[in-house]
C-alpha cells in the first residue's frame, strides 16, 4: 500500500470511549494500481496514551474497497461519519464508473471487540446527488439523517441547491 494521504475524518464516541478514524488512500500494482481503499480504525483513550498516539494504538482496523460494495473501479471520496447508540454510520460520494452516494453502518460492539464486521449498506445510484455528504446524529433513538445535494449547477454558481434528505432508523434493514 502506498501512503495514507486522502480525506480523513475523526470522531470521538463517548459511549465506547474510542476515537474512530476514517482515512482513504490507494493501493495495488499492475491492473490493481491506484485502487481506492478506505481504512476505518478505532483507538481508546487508554491505548492512545499507552502508545503515545502511535500506530499500535490503532490496531483495531478494517479496510474497505469499492469491491466491498460491488462498485468495481469506482472511487469513494468526501466521507462523513456519524454514530448512534449501536452503529457507526459512514457515508461517502462515489465517482468514476458508478456515481452516487454510499451509506453503510458498522456495529460499534464488534468494532470495540476487534471482530470481523457484518454490516448493512445502501447505494443511491444517481449522478445528480454526488456532492455533499452531511450526516447528523438523530436526537433520539440513534437514527441518522443523511442528505445529498443536487450537483447539476454550473461551475461558479453560488445559488442554493435542493437537498434530498432521508432518515435511517437504527433497526431499518436498508437506507431507502
Amino acid at each position: 500500500m502506498t501512503g495514507w494521504a486522502g480525506d480523513q475524518v475523526v470522531h470521538y464516541i463517548p459511549a465506547i470511549d474510542c476515537f474512530v478514524l476514517y482515512v482513504q488512500s490507494f493501493t495495488g500494482s499492475g491492473t490493481q494500481a491506484n485502487r481506492n481503499i478506505v481504512k476505518i480504525a478505532i483507538a481508546s483513550q487508554a491505548d492512545l496514551k499507552k502508545f503515545s498516539g502511535g500506530k499500535q494504538a490503532w490496531s483495531r482496523q478494517w479496510d474497505f474497497t469499492p469491491d466491498t460494495f460491488g462498485l468495481g473501479t469506482s472511487w469513494m471520496d468526501f466521507p462523513d461519519l456519524s454514530y448512534g447508540k449501536d452503529f457507526l454510520h459512514v457515508n461517502t460520494n462515489v465517482f468514476v464508473g458508478k456515481n452516487g452516494k454510499l451509506f453503510y453502518e458498522l456495529p460499534l460492539g464488534d468494532m470495540v471487540a476487534g471482530r470481523g464486521l457484518s454490516f448493512l449498506f445502501g447505494f443511491i445510484d444517481d449522478a445528480k446527488t454526488v456532492t455533499g455528504s452531511p450526516a447528523q446524529n438523530g436526537a433520539s433513538g440513534g437514527s441518522t439523517r443523511i442528505s445529498g445535494r443536487n450537483s447539476s449547477r454550473s461551475p461558479g454558481s453560488k445559488r442554493h441547491m435542493p437537498m434530498t434528505c432521508q432518515n435511517w432508523p437504527p433497526t431499518s434493514p436498508s437506507v431507502l
